[in-house]
């Protein structure tokens, strides 16, 4: 396909600090491409990939890096019209690469350094692209040309019951901001995003209401449109949905033995002192113990003052409750 009159360059300023993850020399990258410079099938590669020669992906196929992807120096990579690059993690374009795009390039960021470039010709869609400052002699750069798009991922947001939070699938590392526009009077509220997560307590009056999620920023200058509107309807802040994820709501203790516990995500450590009364207690620990993974019920080995605190950890991270279940054991 021959080139036509560009439309639009777009080129991202820079930033003090990498907007994606650093790539060292000591990160292990498999050659996608020793001898094989045709992607003619769907394929998905795992881990760490990188290309080598210069790589077409055909059209009605999809190439998909199970982590990041380095195309090294002087690398020409096209995909097709109706073909798809799906890179899990960074897509890094080390030194005077060209990527020609004619179908579809899905990256979780894209970094393009010392004048490599993209070719947009239909849709790049990232949470981040970053390239060295504007102006410079090591520019690179994304150019939209012929009705290119360049947009935010898709968020896919969903509620997270126990940080009051909605999830969004964007870099951690960086702060995107959102807008939620609400269904029937259309009003608009702008929402920031914390580390991969927007804090429902931060916008309480959004509690109740459903509508339409989408990132308005993130992409700097390359950004052209903004992120697809993603419903999601918000529950009530008394919904029960919020109380059960409560790591101590259901605790009793009964004949020392304790119920209630969650098990799952959900980790309990039971501190044990010198009782004084039932509700003094020596500030010294006698002694703190984890309590097993899964468990449902624990008995207390011995007399004495107790606090038992509890966490929840999943791939978002770790919630530290704040206050502990105190009892005595006599």
């Amino acid at each position: 396909m021959k080139m036509q009159n560009v439309l639009k360059t777009v080129a991202i300023a820079a930033v003090a600090v990498s907007l994606s993850p650093v790539l060292t020399s000591a990160t292990v990258f498999a050659d996608v491409t020793p001898g094989v410079q045709c992607i003619a099938t769907t394929t998905t590669l795992p881990g760490n990939q990188k290309f080598t020669k210069d790589v077409t992906i055909k059209t009605g196929t999809t190439l998909i890096i199970g982590n990041d992807l380095r195309i090294e120096k002087g690398i020409k990579v096209t995909v097709e019209a109706g073909a798809s690059l799906v890179v899990k993690g960074q897509l890094f374009a080390v030194d005077n690469d060209v990527i020609n795009n004619y179908g579809t390039i899905n990256a979780r960021t894209i970094e393009l350094e010392t004048q490599s470039v993209i070719n947009n010709y239909s849709l790049v869609e990232a949470w981040f692209i970053s390239v060295h400052e504007p102006g410079i002699a090591l520019d690179g750069q994304l150019n939209n040309l012929l009705g290119g798009i360049t947009r935010p991922r898709k968020s896919n947001p969903t509620i997270d019951f126990v940080r009051h939070s909605i999830i969004v699938n964007g870099d951690a590392a960086n702060l995107p901001d959102f807008k939620f526009e609400e269904f029937g009077t259309g009003k608009v509220t702008q929402m920031m995003d914390d580390s991969g997560r927007i804090k429902l307590l931060n916008n309480p009056e959004l509690f109740g209401k459903k509508g339409w999620l989408y990132q308005i920023d993130g992409l700097g200058r390359s950004q052209n449109a903004e992120g697809v509107k993603e419903w999601i309807e918000i529950p009530a802040r008394n919904d029960k949905r919020f109380a059960d994820t409560d790591a101590l709501g259901a605790i009793k203790v009964n004949n020392n033995t304790i119920t209630g516990l969650k098990g799952g995500n959900y980790s309990y450590e039971l501190t044990a002192y010198k009782a004084i009364t039932d509700s003094l207690h020596d500030s010294d620990p006698l002694f703190s113990l984890d309590l097993p993974t899964n468990a449902k019920t624990f008995k207390v080995p011995t007399a004495g003052f107790y606090e038992l605190t509890a966490s929840y950890t999943d791939d978002y991270g770790t919630v530290l409750f704040p206050d502990a279940f105190t009892f005595t054991v006599k």
